[in-house]
C-alpha cells in the first residue's frame, strides 16, 4: 500500500479479475440529521458490478463497537450498500458490499447511523468504484472516520445575464433545481449525447442555466451555500461533456484522468467559449475525453494514475 498526501491505492485480486480502488480523504466532516434508525435497503439483482470493503468505524478518532449502527453507502444520494457490525476473528466489523451498473467511475460517499446518537453522520472517506476491488480484510480493516461539525463554506457566484455554465461546488443541504438556483428562468440542462432537463442536480455535474436581469437590470450574483469538497471524481463519457467544480479553485493541469485521456483543453463560457486555466468553484466547463471514464479533480494532492504496465 502506498501513501502520499492521505491517498491510498491498492491492487487485489477477486474471483474475477483485478481491479483498483481509490479511497480519497475528504475535508467535508460529519453532518449530523436527528433521525430513527434508517431504512437504508438494496436489491443485489440489480446490479451488475461491486466491490467489497472491510472496515472499522471511529467517531472522533476513537473506535465505535455499537452494534446498533448502520454503515450506508450511496451515489448521488441511492443506498448502494448496508452493514451492520458482524464479529469475525479480529474483532468486530463492517461487511460490506458496494453495488453499481458502472464498471467504474462512480463516487460513492458513506453515512453511518449512531445509535447513542440518533443521528446519521456523514463519513470522511469516499470511494471511486473500480469493479471487483477488495479493501481491507479482518485483520487489516480499513479506517472509515467521522468527526465534529465544522462551520459551512459559502460563495456568493457572479452571473451573466442569459446563459451560464454552473456546478455545485458543495454538500449542499437540497439538491433540488428550484432550490439551489431559485431566480433560474430556465431548466438546468446537463449533457449525456445530448441535452438532457434536470430537476435535482449532482456534484460533480455541469449544467447550462438562463439567468435574467435583476429589478435594476444588472446580472445577478446568488449565493451557494454547503460542506466544502476538497476532492471529487467524474464520470465521463467519450467525447465531449460538461464538469462540474470542487469547492477551491484548482488549475485545470492538476485535472487527474482515470480510463481515459483528456484530448481538449477546458472550455469555460462567458459571453462566448474561453479556454480555462483554472476551475472555478461553481463554474463549469466543456471538456473532451477519449473514452468513457473518470477525471478526479483534488484541491489537495493529485493521484496517480496506474496503467495495466504497473499491474
Amino acid at each position: 500500500m502506498e501513501t502520499q498526501h492521505g491517498t491510498r491505492e491498492q491492487w487485489f485480486q477477486s474471483g474475477k479479475g483485478w481491479g483498483t480502488l481509490f479511497f480519497m480523504l475528504l475535508t467535508v466532516w460529519s453532518i449530523p440529521t436527528n433521525a430513527q434508525p434508517p431504512s437504508w435497503s438494496i436489491e443485489p439483482s440489480n446490479f451488475q458490478y461491486n466491490v467489497n470493503i472491510t472496515a472499522i468505524f471511529l467517531l472522533n478518532d476513537a473506535v465505535n463497537e455499537d452494534t446498533s449502527n448502520i454503515l450506508g453507502a450511496f451515489v448521488h444520494n441511492e443506498v448502494r450498500g448496508v452493514s451492520r457490525l458482524m464479529y469475525s476473528g479480529g474483532g468486530w466489523r463492517y461487511f460490506l458490499t458496494v453495488y453499481s451498473n458502472a464498471l467504474s467511475g462512480d463516487t460513492v460517499m458513506f453515512q453511518m447511523y449512531v445509535a447513542r446518537l440518533d443521528s446519521i453522520l456523514v463519513i470522511n472517506e469516499q470511494l471511486c468504484f473500480f469493479s471487483d476491488s477488495l479493501y481491507g480484510d479482518p485483520g487489516n480493516p480499513e479506517l472509515f472516520h467521522s468527526s465534529t461539525l465544522p462551520e459551512q463554506d459559502s460563495l456568493f457566484l457572479q452571473l451573466q445575464t442569459g446563459w451560464n455554465l454552473v456546478a455545485l461546488p458543495y454538500t449542499m443541504s437540497s439538491y433540488e433545481k428550484a432550490s439551489v438556483f431559485p431566480t433560474s428562468s430556465s431548466d438546468a440542462f446537463s449533457y449525456l449525447n445530448g441535452y438532457q432537463p434536470k430537476t435535482t442536480l449532482k456534484n460533480g455535474e455541469g449544467y447550462w442555466l438562463k439567468f435574467d436581469a435583476d429589478s435594476s437590470g444588472e446580472a445577478q450574483t446568488i449565493l451557494l451555500q454547503g460542506y466544502p469538497r476538497s476532492k471529487d471524481a467524474i464520470r465521463v463519457t467519450s467525447g465531449w461533456n460538461i464538469v462540474g467544480s470542487i469547492s477551491e479553485s484548482i488549475s485545470t493541469a492538476h485535472a487527474v484522468s482515470q480510463g481515459t485521456t483528456i484530448t481538449t483543453p477546458f472550455y469555460g463560457f462567458h459571453s462566448g467559449y474561453q479556454q480555462a486555466d483554472s476551475i472555478l468553484p461553481g463554474n463549469s466547463y466543456w471538456v473532451k475525453v477519449s473514452q468513457d471514464g473518470t477525471i478526479v479533480l483534488s484541491s489537495t494532492t493529485t493521484l496517480k494514475q496506474v496503467t495495466s504496465q504497473e499491474r
